[in-house]
């Protein structure tokens, strides 16, 4: 890697760039991982396999959880090799939880704008009373 060297020196524009991009690199793998999951099922299901449905089910999350742990404890291990600030990895850990939640609001909001429905729920209370 010829990027960074052995003594490196990251500030918070470099922590925050590395945090966006592991924030969007968990996003879509939580997308890829959430639509792939139901219809392999269900394609399993369409050639007459239906016990492996737990065992799938086991897998996806063992999957998700070990490329989410890569993502976000792995990669940011890697970068704290700084010898002078051992919070480096710490950093861009919270730069990516934070990234990730700026993104699922901006997405939620998005998805309001294009696909909302306003005659679909009046009141928030309609929703716990069922």
């Amino acid at each position: 890697m010829f990027l960074f060297r052995r003594h490196k020196k990251l500030n918070h524009k470099q922590c925050s760039v590395i945090g966006f991009v592991l924030a969007v690199m968990s996003l879509l793998t939580n997308a890829v991982i959430t639509y792939g999951f139901p219809r392999f099922g269900a394609l399993l299901n369409a050639q007459g396999i239906y016990g492996m449905d737990f065992f799938l089910l086991g897998f996806m999350i063992t999957l998700f959880l070990a490329v989410q742990a890569l993502l976000l404890f792995g990669f940011p291990l890697h970068y704290a090799n700084d010898k002078k600030s051992h919070m480096t990895g710490f950093q861009i850990l919270i730069y990516a939880l934070l990234w990730m939640i700026v993104l699922i609001l901006l997405i939620a909001a998005l998805f309001m704008l294009l696909n909302g429905d306003a005659s679909a729920v009046n009141n928030v209370d309609d929703l716990l009373i069922q």
